[in-house]
């Protein structure tokens, strides 16, 4: 049941969430019309940024109608009861899911200052160790117990991964666990 309480502030009503998630899509957007990989022509003649950019931007009529329909004013219960630590949460596993992007898939990054950082760091580029790790991670901060458990789901999780895509022919970003499996 949505509160239509003003009293929880805008940012909690669901226009204030469908604002915040228009500038969102608004960046994707703009990051995807900044790429070239976006508009490389593949075999079937679509353009390979094509079911990205089409699904952001159902996102952003989707939200857009939230932003002007009927409920805009009402907040849902779970967004009037957040506190501050909620926020930073969200943010953390938001920058956590940067970070693990980042490490795993270095290759993408040419730019020469995220070069020289990602230079210092071991293993960046092995999408296998940095799977494992966040695998891990998460499934500890979800409340996985004990903690060999998340450590083994995320090993296995990694590996049946890592094993479909070659399977599949998609190679993986690896580098030392690839060497080890003589798929590199």
């Amino acid at each position: 049941m949505a509160s239509s309480d003003r009293s929880v502030g805008w940012l909690r009503t669901n226009q204030g969430v469908a604002a915040c998630l228009v500038v969102a899509m608004l960046a994707l957007l703009g990051y995807l019309l900044s790429q070239d990989w976006v508009y490389q022509q593949q075999r079937d003649g679509f353009r390979l940024g094509f079911f990205t950019m089409v699904s952001a931007l159902v996102m952003l009529v989707c939200v857009g109608f939230t932003l002007i329909g009927k409920q805009k004013d009402q907040a849902t219960p779970e967004m009037a009861r957040m506190r501050g630590s909620d926020w930073l949460r969200g943010i953390a596993a938001l920058l956590t899911m940067l970070v693990y992007y980042v490490l795993a898939w270095d290759a993408h990054f040419s730019q020469d200052w995220v070069r020289a950082i990602l230079d210092v760091i071991p293993f960046t580029g092995d999408f296998l160790i940095w799977t494992v790790v966040f695998l891990t991670m998460g499934m500890a901060v979800l409340g996985v117990r004990p903690i060999t458990s998340a450590i083994t789901a995320g090993v296995i999780v990694s590996f049946v991964i890592f094993g479909l895509f070659l399977l599949i022919g998609i190679d993986l970003p690896q580098s030392v666990i690839g060497q080890l499996l003589g798929t590199s």
